[in-house]
């Protein structure tokens, strides 16, 4: 498991980097070989680790679970634990994970330990608590409403020497507007669930990441879901189905 990890930022929403955070998953191969990969982008929900995400994120091949035939993995997020930019990579509790079969979304819990060779400048008092979203919502929102949402596509990890890794932290802002709103399905084959269709660019890795209604406040009301390459359009799931289990 990797022993040395540089992490380098370039991030200016401290905040925000505090609560959504990329999610890796690490490979362990014989002759102490090891690939990480950014998975996807999950958020905190509240100050216990309790995050969320896009179920592909953590079903399905190539996904998070995918052991991909090597002799192991693991997963972990990165977050910074204040506002200073100090960062953690953390363990992802990977049997906390459920996802639901009537939307693209997956809950799951992040661990107190941390992942590779611990940060000693990371405290316990720091790890106990999350600093995570406050206002979501599974309100209907109307066709045309501007939005915007917080991810990891840009954030990229090179895998260097033998447990040696170079992770470079940068999040992203991508905004947009709604140009459809499905609020029971789109389809019954692909996405079987509540969502919108947006005119806002997602990239490989913003999978999972928060949507927010623009003027708000912060208020989020779906995920990232599905995008296309080269953009055209996207789509975004709705968070009504889980409302009930996230009041927070």
């Amino acid at each position: 498991m990797a022993d040395m990890i540089k992490v380098q930022s370039k991030l200016d929403r401290r905040m925000m980097d505090m609560i959504v955070f990329p999610i890796v998953k690490a490979l362990f191969y014989p002759d102490d070989v090891e690939v990480h990969k950014i998975i996807g982008t999950g958020f905190f929900l509240n100050e216990n680790g309790i995050f969320i995400t896009a179920r592909h994120v953590f079903q399905g091949r190539g996904s998070a679970l995918d052991k991909e035939d090597a002799n192991g993995y693991a997963v972990y997020c990165i977050h910074a634990v204040n506002l200073e930019s100090k960062y953690v990579l953390r363990h992802i509790d990977v049997g906390s994970i459920k996802t639901r079969n009537d939307t693209d979304i997956a809950m799951g819990k992040v661990e107190m330990n941390q992942f590779g060779k611990p940060n000693e400048n990371i405290t316990k008092t720091e790890l106990e608590k999350t600093a995570h979203l406050n206002y979501v919502s599974g309100e209907n929102v109307a066709v045309g409403t501007k939005i915007f949402t917080v991810a990891h596509p840009l954030t990229t990890i090179s895998n260097l020497s033998k447990g040696h890794i170079n992770i470079a932290i940068k999040s992203e802002a991508y905004e947009g507007k709604i140009t459809k709103h499905y609020p029971v399905r789109r389809d019954v084959g692909l996405l079987t669930w509540p969502c919108y269709e947006t005119d806002m660019e997602i990239k490989g890795g913003a999978s999972g990441g928060p949507v927010f209604l623009s003027g708000k406040g912060g208020v989020v009301f779906a995920l990232n879901c599905t995008g296309t390459d080269p953009h055209m359009f996207s789509h975004v799931s709705s968070l009504s189905p889980i409302i009930p289990q996230v009041q927070i």
